[in-house]
C-alpha cells in the first residue's frame, strides 16, 4: 500500500489521517464524558478544552525538533511538518500540558481529578486509532486485542461512579499502563521501548503509592 498522499506539493501519510481522526474522537467522547460525569456546568466547552490540550502538545512536541536542528529553522522550516523532537520533544509536550492544566485549574477551577481523566480518555482513543494504522498492512490479533481493551477501558470511564476523586483516576491509569505493558511484550516490542517501560512502570508505582497516600488522608479526615 502507498503510504503517502500528494496534495499539491505536499506529501501526507496515510496514518496521519488516522491520527487526526483520533484526536477528533477524542474530542467526541470528552463531550459525553463530562455530560455523563459532571453535575454542575463546566468552564468551558470540553471539546474546546481538549484542542487546547492537543495544540499545547502538538505545537511544542513539533518545535523541540528546532532544539536538536536550530539551522533548520531558517534553512528548512517546513521541515517541522514532518519530524518532531522524539521522546525529548515528547516529554516537553507532557510538561507543557502539565503547565497548562495547572493554569486551568487557577483561571477556570477546572479540578485536577477531570483534567487528568479527560487526558486519560484522550490516551485511549488516540492509541486505538494509532495502533489500527497496522491494520493498513494486514491484520493483527494482539493488535486488534488492544485496540478492543482501550474501547473497553473507555468504557469503564463512562461507569465511574461520581464524583471523580484523583484516588479513581489514578487507578484508571494504572490500568493504562498495565494494558499497554501487556500488549508491547505480546508484540515483542518491549526491547525497543526499554527507557519508555521504565518511565511508565515507575509512573505505575507512583499512581499506587499516590492512591495509598490519598486513602489514608480520608480516613484521617474521616
Amino acid at each position: 500500500m502507498n503510504d503517502l498522499i500528494q496534495i499539491g506539493p505536499l506529501n501526507i501519510f496515510v496514518p496521519y489521517l488516522f491520527y487526526i481522526a483520533g484526536i477528533v474522537a477524542s474530542l467526541v467522547v470528552a463531550h459525553f464524558l463530562i455530560k455523563r460525569l459532571i453535575n454542575y456546568d463546566f468552564p468551558k466547552k470540553p471539546a474546546d478544552l481538549m484542542i487546547e490540550y492537543w495544540i499545547v502538545f502538538i505545537v511544542i512536541w513539533k518545535l523541540s525538533y528546532f532544539i536538536s536542528y536550530p539551522r533548520d529553522i531558517l534553512n528548512n522550516p517546513l521541515a517541522v511538518i514532518y519530524f518532531d523532537g522524539g521522546t525529548f520533544g515528547l516529554l516537553l509536550g507532557v510538561i507543557g500540558i502539565v503547565i497548562f492544566g495547572y493554569l486551568q485549574f487557577k483561571r477556570h477551577n477546572i479540578t485536577i481529578p477531570i483534567q487528568l481523566l479527560l487526558i486519560l480518555q484522550a490516551i485511549f482513543v488516540f492509541i486505538s486509532f494509532d495502533q489500527a494504522t497496522s491494520f493498513l498492512y494486514g491484520f493483527d490479533l494482539y493488535i486488534f486485542i488492544e485496540v478492543v481493551s482501550y474501547i473497553v477501558l473507555v468504557g469503564i470511564l463512562f461507569r465511574l461512579v461520581k464524583p471523580v476523586t484523583l484516588i479513581k483516576v489514578f487507578q484508571a491509569y494504572r490500568w493504562f499502563v498495565i494494558t499497554w505493558t501487556l500488549f508491547r511484550v505480546l508484540q515483542n516490542e518491549i526491547h525497543l521501548y526499554t527507557q519508555t517501560l521504565i518511565i511508565v512502570l515507575l509512573l505505575a508505582v507512583l499512581t499506587i503509592v499516590a492512591e495509598w497516600y490519598l486513602n489514608q488522608k480520608v480516613k484521617g479526615e474521616n
